[in-house]
């Protein structure tokens, strides 16, 4: 029974549909399945191509890679949609609005309402 689990480890990785797994085998760059643990993204074959947000080496190009965003009108969110990753999000807005990010994968920072509740 040890060999058949040889090589997986129990970290979560995530495929191009979003389906979440608990044991994959290791992540391997270009495979198609991003290992949280060693990879920002990994869209297999498309990895480099023009119109891909992951470069070669399983890392997203600059241009998705967001600081701290401040969510305080309709407009920052919808600007926002092309984070992938950010180092912060404020959210300020003065209507109530359902919020969408579904592209923003990793924040290394707080996520934080404009009445100052902070949430990791």
């Amino acid at each position: 029974l040890t060999k058949a689990f040889e090589g997986l480890k129990p970290d979560l990785s995530v495929d191009k549909g979003g389906k979440v797994s608990k044991f994959q085998k290791k992540g391997i760059c270009g495979d198609g399945m991003t290992d949280l643990s060693t990879e920002e993204c990994d869209e297999g074959a498309e990895n480099g191509q023009p119109g891909s947000f992951c470069l070669a080496n399983c890392t997203y190009v600059s241009e998705v890679k967001c600081s701290a965003l401040l969510i305080n009108t309709t407009a920052a969110l919808e600007e926002a949609q092309i984070c992938r990753t950010a180092t912060k999000v404020e959210f300020a807005l003065q209507e109530t609005v359902d919020v969408e990010l579904p592209n923003l994968t990793i924040v290394t920072g707080d996520f934080e309402t404009q009445n100052g509740e902070t949430t990791q």
